[in-house]
Parts: structure tokens; C-alpha cells; sequence
């Protein structure tokens, strides 16, 4: 979030401390609306409902709008301070899953990275992408009206 901050990249941060179900709405709404989402699935959580979300949520939101990029980095190895056996072997079942179904079908615009430094560069590069794009948009629309 710091180098974010530093290049004056605006985001949405899901996880904070005093979380409540009440922050659902904002979460979606950005899910289903921000032209990047980046989507970490770490090690030091089951991420249940994470790994569902990632199933469905941006494929959905990209056929509203095919513009949009999602850059997951999904964690294959749990913490060990998880303990329960069953919720562990269903987590790692579900990452192995999604790993595998992303790659069978290479959606467009998903991009899979295998660490958090490059889910940053990855980040980073689409944001200057996503606004040159969007500089290009506005120069056409001006040069329609001008």
C-alpha cells in the first residue's frame, strides 16, 4: 500500500480491523466496479469466503465491463498457526482448484502472479495502462465534439 500511496495510486483496502458485515456493500461495489482489483489469497487464513469470491466475482464483472484487470496472487502452503485439519485440507483443496481452473481456461485479463512483489509491479504497470487508455478515450471523445 505504501508504494500505492507514493505514486498516488488510489485503492480500496477490504481488510481492516473493526470490519462488519455492514462494509458487504462497499466491498462489492468495488469488486464490480474498479478497473483493477487485486485479489491476495495468503497462507495466514482458511479464506473461505475469498476463494468463492474468486471463482464467480470477476468473471461476472467482466462481462460488464472487459476493460477491467484482476491480478490474484493465491498462497498454495497454509500458516501454522492454522490448526483445524479439515478446514486446512479444504483450503488447500479450494486453492488448488481455482489454480487449476484459471489455468485450464487463461481468462483474459487475469492476471495469476506467484509473489507479492510482482502482483505490485503487475498493479503498478496496469494502472499506467488503465490511464493512458483512458487519456486515449478522452482525446478521441474531445476530437468528436472539437
Amino acid at each position: 500500500m505504501a508504494k500505492y500511496d507514493l505514486l498516488g495510486i488510489p485503492y480500496f483496502n477490504p481488510m481492516v480491523d473493526d470490519w462488519h458485515p455492514g462494509m458487504v456493500p462497499l466491498e462489492a461495489q468495488h469488486l464490480a466496479e474498479d478497473e483493477i482489483v487485486f485479489f491476495p489469497v495468503l497462507g495466514w487464513s482458511y479464506a473461505e469466503g475469498s476463494l468463492s469470491e474468486l471463482g464467480f466475482g470477476p468473471l461476472k464483472a467482466m462481462r460488464q465491463n472487459r476493460n477491467r484487470s484482476f491480478v490474484y496472487f493465491i498462497e498454495t502452503e497454509l500458516h501454522e498457526r492454522l490448526t483445524d485439519p479439515d478446514r486446512c485440507k479444504a483450503s488447500l483443496r479450494s486453492r488448488k482448484l481455482l489454480l487449476g481452473h484459471l489455468k485450464e481456461i487463461d481468462p483474459p485479463n487475469i492476471y495469476v502472479v506467484n509473489s507479492l512483489d510482482l502482483a505490485l509491479e503487475c498493479t503498478v504497470e496496469l494502472y499506467k495502462s488503465h490511464l493512458t487508455l483512458r487519456q486515449l478515450h478522452e482525446l478521441a471523445a474531445e476530437s468528436m465534439t472539437g
